[in-house]
């Protein structure tokens, strides 16, 4: 891939990930990367997830998994500490979209500007009874509209869907990073065929550590199998009612680089 088609924030992400891309196209290489991704903070996925996917890779290229992903997670920093919100994810995979002609996503998403606009006149009003409010996205992409509206009106809790796996793993992989709490759905939001999904951050608020836990289906089509939105911890209750948007997104900001940090990456 041409290093001009790359934005400057992501240069040091995609010259990491050129010796797991050299044997295979990038959308193969960039989906594998996100089932590493995937794999290191879900405590409950399915261990042979993983290991069928390294199957197609030598010893050198699996350690190109780690150190790409430790340089993503240091581009995230550089980028979140100037800004509230960033969708590294979806921007590479527009990146290989635009720069690919023999396996192309064929997907772009919404400008981040666009998002910004939309999620302030949206802007959420906190619940009269004090409880968490509840945000949908039900094709929900890389999950960059989720992303803007947590920024001006964190502590709601997100449900996101989508039919394409790949958009499922990085938005749930984007909101672990940024500190939300809800769920992922892979499935169709039409036809209502759903095939799994992720909680994020289930227990964020207890431990600290962000984390994904895979739904499986047939807890997804029990509806007495899922768990109830958890009540909004009292911290991000009180910020969700009395900070303005900017204060807002300050605090975010600097929740995700904590979170970042947490990681111990840098």
């Amino acid at each position: 891939m041409k290093t001009t088609s790359i934005p400057p924030q992501l240069r040091e992400f995609s010259k990491a990930m050129q010796p797991i891309s050299q044997r295979r196209s990038y959308s193969e290489a960039f989906r594998d990367f996100l089932t590493y991704a995937i794999d290191q903070f879900t405590p409950n996925q399915n261990p042979k997830i993983w290991a069928e996917t390294k199957e197609r890779y030598t010893g050198a290229e699996i350690a190109a998994f780690g150190d790409a992903l430790h340089t993503f997670s240091k581009s995230m920093l550089k980028e979140v500490e100037s800004r509230a919100w960033c969708d590294l994810f979806g921007t590479y995979f527009e990146s290989i979209n635009a720069s690919s002609t023999r396996d192309a996503f064929g997907q772009f998403f919404t400008p981040p500007e666009i998002c910004d606009l939309m999620a302030a006149l949206n802007k959420p009003e906190p619940r009269a009874d004090g409880k968490q409010v509840t945000i949908s996205d039900p094709a929900c992409g890389s999950g960059r509209n989720l992303l803007a509206v947590n920024a001006i009106f964190p502590g709601a809790y997100y449900f996101a869907q989508d039919k394409d796996k790949t958009c499922v793993d990085m938005c749930a992989l984007n909101m672990m990073f940024h500190g939300i709490t809800g769920r992922v759905i892979w499935g169709d939001s039409l036809t209502l065929d759903i095939y799994g999904g992720y909680h994020v951050n289930p227990g964020l608020y207890m431990h600290g550590i962000p984390s994904l836990y895979v739904i499986d289906k047939d807890d997804l089509l029990q509806a007495e199998s899922q768990p109830q939105p958890p009540e909004n911890p009292p911290d991000q209750v009180t910020t969700a009612i009395v900070i303005d948007e900017h204060e807002a997104a300050e605090s975010q900001q600097t929740q995700v680089v904590e979170l970042l940090k947490v990681f111990d990456f840098f």
